[in-house]
């Protein structure tokens, strides 16, 4: 009989750690595509989870991540995302204009 099973994916991004603090269904399916493609990725979601938990798709655009709540309006959670930045290679943000500003988490404020 032939062997008739996949060869295994290939990883380019193994070993590349991604932080999604995205909602919906853009940020998610990016952050999946680096997932799919070996990335460890955490998605990263207020106390009340991503306002498309009921979407169909989520479930399909949030595989491949582990799932971390925090509150960014906490000084905790804050410092909890910034602790975890440091770690990150890539971090996926959707945050309206002056939004990351207003949290220190500007592209200048991380680069510092």
């Amino acid at each position: 009989m032939a062997d008739v099973s996949q060869p295994a994916a290939p990883q380019p991004y193994a070993g590349v750690r991604v932080l999604d603090f995205t909602q919906g269904v853009a940020g998610p399916m990016a952050a999946m595509h680096l997932g799919d493609l070996g990335a460890e990725v955490l998605k990263i979601e207020p106390p009340e989870g991503d306002h498309h938990r009921d979407a169909p798709g989520y479930l399909a655009f949030n595989r491949n991540k582990s799932v971390l709540s925090l509150d960014l309006q906490r000084a905790d959670g804050l410092a909890q995302a910034k602790a975890l930045l440091v770690g990150a290679d890539v971090a996926l943000f959707d945050h309206a204009p002056g939004g990351l500003e207003a949290l220190g988490l500007a592209a200048e404020d991380l680069a510092a």
